[in-house]
């Protein structure tokens, strides 16, 4: 039991890492990775199904990190500021993933849903 719950916190640790590696404001951090359905999203979705997320097995943080990101925008469950933080992150993140055609074509899907979700919350921010 003892070593599960050791897994799961470093598997989370490893998401926060990502994301303190591009932005390194450990409170935004917090506050993207531990809602609750950030927390539902990394540890009861992503961390039992390490093995399906698409992608080099190198790039599962990376993943992880951009649904997280798209969550965030998606839900609107943290602040405007840091939900534009979030889209910000989130372009860079997928601008990296559009210069590298062959790590793209591994996560063709999930890209196009994390560029869907930065054109729908860029729409919403334009309306306000």
């Amino acid at each position: 039991m003892f070593l599960s719950y050791f897994k799961r916190m470093v598997f989370f640790s490893g998401v926060q890492a990502e994301l303190k590696a591009q932005h390194p404001d450990q409170d935004f951090v917090n506050r993207v990775c531990q809602t609750d359905a950030s927390k539902n999203l990394i540890l009861a979705e992503f961390f039992p199904n390490q093995d399906i997320i698409a992608g080099p097995k190198k790039m599962k943080y990376f993943v992880v990190v951009c649904e997280v990101l798209s969550q965030r925008l998606a839900l609107g469950d943290v602040s405007a500021n840091d939900q534009l933080l979030c889209a910000k992150l989130l372009q860079d993140r997928y601008n990296k993933l559009v210069s590298d055609p062959q790590i793209l074509a591994t996560v063709i899907n999930s890209a196009a849903k994390w560029r869907d979700q930065i054109e729908l919350f860029s729409t919403m921010m334009v309306k306000q």
